[in-house]
């Protein structure tokens, strides 16, 4: 991502990232309302409070599984209606305790996986589209427990999906570079 200075091992340092020459704070990288949430994954003091469209920043090789081949913005048909990155949270804890905490990547709502759109700005979440322009955006909730993590689980910690409607919860409209 940005935020990393790419050396070996990979080591978290804002001030090297992609982004900063362009910014005149290194706190601006964060969300300040998302500073209670702690840090997961292995990363986990570097761990950001925003997510990343992975379809647009990391769309994989068809030839090589885990090559990361970049997509070019004239690649996406409408820049307005695709998302870059949001406001995300991850799932921590066990069943009966669950906890958010920080996640890197923002999860589209067909992979199969716990949704990662976190709504912490009064029950809305910030999301920046690929034009430039940032939206709030209420999260879609899921109906239906994941894992450890019950439908209301989404919703007391309001953590959802970017989606057109509740119908449209697996197509990705918003995630894809072509529609």
């Amino acid at each position: 991502y940005s935020y990393y200075e790419f050396t070996t091992p990979l080591r978290f340092t804002p001030q090297k990232g992609l982004l900063q020459p362009y910014m005149k704070s290194v706190a601006i990288q964060d969300c300040p309302s998302a500073v209670s949430l702690p840090g997961s994954g292995t990363l986990s003091q570097s761990q950001l409070a925003y997510g990343l469209n992975t379809f647009y920043l990391f769309p994989r090789s068809t030839s090589t599984p885990f090559d990361y081949i970049p997509a070019s913005l004239a690649a996406v048909t409408t820049p307005a209606e695709t998302v870059f990155l949001a406001d995300a949270a991850g799932f921590a804890g066990s069943a009966g305790n669950v906890t958010l905490a920080r996640t890197p990547a923002l999860e589209r709502p067909s992979n199969g996986r716990r949704p990662t759109f976190h709504g912490r700005h009064s029950a809305m979440g910030s999301v920046l589209w690929l034009d430039g322009h940032v939206k709030a955006f209420k999260p879609l909730f899921r109906t239906v427990g994941f894992g450890y993590t019950t439908a209301a689980d989404f919703q007391r910690l309001q953590v959802g999906d970017i989606a057109r409607s509740q119908a449209t919860l697996t197509d990705d409209f918003y995630f894809r570079l072509e529609k």
